[in-house]
This record gives C-alpha cells, structure tokens and sequence, in this order.
C-alpha cells in the first residue's frame, strides 16, 4: 500500500510534462526546408548547362525534387495535426486547474489518444523522408564524369560525361543539396524524440485523478499553459514558414544558353572551384540578366531573390533588345 502512494505522490514532485525544448527542433526543421532551396536551384541550373534541360539527369533530378517536395507536404499536415493537439492541451491544462475531475479526466483520454496518432505520424514521416533522400542519393549514378565506349552491332559508340569544367560544380551542387536534405532528417528525429518524451509523460501523469490533482496542486500550471501557447504560436509560424519555402521549391530556373549561359557556368566555376576568374564582357552579359549578383552572394540566397531572379533573367534573355 505504500509503494502505491509514493506512485501516486512522484508526479507532485515532477509535474512538469515537457522536459524536451519544441521549438529549437520545430524552427530548425523550417529552417532546413529554406536552406535546401537555393542548393536544389543552382543543382538544377548545373545539371541543365551540363546534360541538356531535357536530359535524363535533370528529368531523374525533377523527378526526385518532386518526392522531397510531398515529403515536405505531408509535414504541414503533420503540423496541422500538431496545432490542433497543442489546443486541446492548453484546454486540458485549463479544465485541471477550473474543471470537474470527471470532465478533465475524460478530456486526457482523448488528448492521450491523440497524440499516439502524432508519435505514429512523425515515425512515418521520419522512414518515408528517409528513403526520398536516399533516392535522391542514388542521382549521383546518373553522372558520367568519363567517356565511355561501347560497341553496337560492330559500331564503336562514346558516351561523354559533362564537360570538364561543369564536372566540380555539379558535384558540389549535388554535396550541397544532400547536405541539407540529411539535416532535415536530424531535426525529424528531435522531434520524435520530443513527441515520445511528452507522451510518456502525460501518459504516467494521467494514470490516476491523484496524479492529476497532484499536477494541479504543485503549482506548474501557469508555467505550462505559458510553454504550451508558445509552443502553439511557435507550431504556427514553423507550418507557415515551410508552406512559403514548399511554394519556392515549384520555381523553375530558366536555363541561360548561349554566351550567357557559358558565362554563367563560369561564375559558378570560378566561384566555387577557383578558376580563372570572369572577365568584363562575362560580367557584363549576366549582370544585364540580374545574374551575377544571385550567384556571387556571400550569403545564402534569399528566395524572394531566386523568385526575382527567373522574372530578370526571362527578361534580360528572352526580350529582344
């Protein structure tokens, strides 16, 4: 009888339910959605001036943005689901600290099955996000940086990898753009742990109406209707952030070609592998297109430049002067 009291009398000295920080990891994942467009951009652009826009490289290349793309899709409903759990949480701390034990008693049942289907969901999400980037991983196959010769009913046939200097940028487009898929994957499995923290918590902290009146008593109740409402507004800000970078990804470069487009790809190996730098007549060509300065920023790329970027380089490329 008295192992049962001491159960019952812990949660008046833990009753705190969420140990495990939510915002860091909620804003870290947006985050990493944002850091992954530019790098999926300029990979896009690479493969374009190397291959072909119609070449099997960009088509594999769209194709798997597309997957990583409803990945992040069924995040925002993930979310969704997030905020309309984080309401009904401040309603049960609300109902402790004024309600009926009967009625907040009932409210927990719900909530508790509520958020199981949430700890499920971010598992789902955690496995499925993990083999779209693994899918993408296996792009790198589809790069040929060799010629090759292959004999076909006597006929000797080469088959040609990229140009030399296109090779270094597709690569370091490719390890760029991995490494903000897989930094995504990290901040999905903060948030599973988070998830799963809370739910044993809550779970043990609702076994018993004691162990509810107990939460009530200890006096933490401001504090975690406090932390609950941020983390409400916090869900709300992190759900709109990645639905304005999941509309960024659908952008579409345009491909400059030409003398244009050969003095692009000399920014971009210059930039990134320290080769012979631009000269004037390079530097002028892309600056009229509202290239240059996107490309040569020593700062992330900001979308709403990405997004001015297609409108400047439509007009500086496809307008007759």
């Amino acid at each position: 009888m008295s192992s049962r009291k001491m159960v019952t009398a812990a949660p008046a000295q833990n009753a705190q339910i969420h140990p495990i920080e939510l915002a860091r990891p909620l804003m870290s994942l947006a985050e990493s959605v944002s850091n992954s467009i530019a790098p999926l951009y300029s990979f896009h652009i690479a493969l374009a001036q190397a291959y072909g826009e119609k070449s099997q490289q960009v088509q594999l290349f769209s194709k798997s943005k597309k997957i990583v793309g409803v990945e992040w899709e069924s995040w925002l409903s993930f979310l969704r689901e997030c905020i309309g759990y984080a309401r009904s949480y401040i309603a049960l701390c609300q109902s402790v600290q004024t309600g009926n034990p009967m009625h907040h008693e009932s409210l927990t049942h719900a909530i508790i099955s509520h958020l199981q289907k949430i700890c499920s969901e971010i598992e789902r999400l955690r496995n499925s996000y993990a083999v779209a980037v693994e899918q993408f991983a296996s792009l790198a196959q589809t790069y040929n940086p060799r010629s090759r010769s292959t004999t076909t009913h006597g006929r000797s046939k080469t088959r040609r990898g990229p140009p030399r200097t296109n090779l270094p940028v597709i690569l370091q487009a490719f390890a760029a753009t991995m490494k903000t898929l897989r930094t995504s994957l990290t901040h999905l499995g903060d948030l599973s742990a988070f998830w799963a923290d809370h739910s044993s918590r809550l779970s043990k902290m609702s076994a018993t109406t004691d162990s509810l009146k107990a939460l009530a008593q200890s006096g933490r109740l401001p504090s975690e209707l406090a932390t609950w409402t941020k983390f409400h507004e916090t869900l709300r800000q992190a759900s709109s952030n990645i639905t304005s970078y999941c509309d960024a990804a659908t952008v579409t470069p345009i491909i400059p070609s030409g003398k244009l487009g050969k003095a692009t790809m000399n920014v971009r190996f210059s930039m990134d592998c320290n080769a012979t730098p631009l000269d004037g007549s390079e530097r002028s060509k892309i600056q009229e297109a509202g290239y240059y300065e996107v490309l040569t920023a020593s700062s992330p790329y900001d979308m709403s430049d990405l997004i001015k970027l297609t409108m400047e380089i439509h007009k500086g490329v496809e307008s007759p002067r």
